[in-house]
């Protein structure tokens, strides 16, 4: 009987854990914005260390904090669901957050 309620105990929290959320329109148009935002910043940081205006510390921390950031939106993504009307949209946000976290990767090496 312990064994079962362990069991059942267990499957209730993991469902809870697992909830997924809904992204409408106006959700899925703020993640680009967010995914744009780094783009924009990543693009300035480069210029940034091309010019060696940064230490070597301050590059390594910057490129580890801009791929949190989008690793963070493609696992939000990656747990959410869009709503009825909102799927290809949905689609291509999840593939630009997934360009730009693998930009981030290539990144992460240039700063080892």
């Amino acid at each position: 009987m312990n064994r079962c309620l362990a069991l059942a105990t267990a499957l209730v929290f993991a469902l809870g854990c697992s909830r997924t959320s809904t992204m409408d329109h106006d959700q899925l148009a703020s993640e680009r914005k967010r995914l744009h935002s780094l783009d924009a910043e990543a693009l300035l940081f480069d210029q940034v260390a091309a010019r060696r205006h940064a230490t070597r510390t301050f590059e390594r921390a910057h490129a580890v904090y801009l791929h949190r950031a989008a690793r963070e939106i493609v696992q939000q993504l990656a747990t959410a669901r869009p709503a009825s009307g909102a799927e290809a949209e949905f689609q291509q946000v999840s593939a630009d957050a997934t360009r730009l976290e693998e930009r981030f990767v290539a990144l992460l090496l240039r700063f080892p």
